[in-house]
């Protein structure tokens, strides 16, 4: 059974401000909801108990932060998927320098056999 729009904006005046932005990202359904204008001011109001001025566009202004978050997080993908290439060649080195000493080893004992 799905909710109306209206008690999931009810629902949402009762979440603090970094709850709410959590839940923009779950979904874009959650992200609609949670950019809400009226939302915001209500928490802002329970917080307050007024509005504060120079709050004009609070839908603007959780919209930029919404894309300085994206912009964060797409930073940080990049740079984890940057790691790991270097991880991934690190192990193969590794690898090969193991590969390397146990054909040195290998090579070691044959000589002896034959010397011996």
């Amino acid at each position: 059974m799905e909710l109306p729009d209206t008690i999931w904006l009810e629902v949402c005046q009762y979440l603090t401000p970094k709850d709410l932005c959590k839940l923009a990202l779950i979904s874009k359904f959650f992200y609609q909801i949670s950019s809400n204008n009226y939302t915001w001011q209500q928490i802002i109001i329970q917080r307050h108990n007024r509005i504060p001025k120079g709050i004009k566009n609070l839908k603007k202004n959780y919209a930029e932060i919404n894309c300085m978050a994206t912009r964060l997080i797409s930073k940080f993908q990049s740079e984890t998927l940057e790691f790991e290439k270097v991880l991934h060649r690190e192990r193969e080195r590794q690898r090969e320098a193991l590969e390397c000493r146990r054909l040195q080893r290998q090579i070691l004992k044959s000589l002896r056999e034959l010397e011996g």
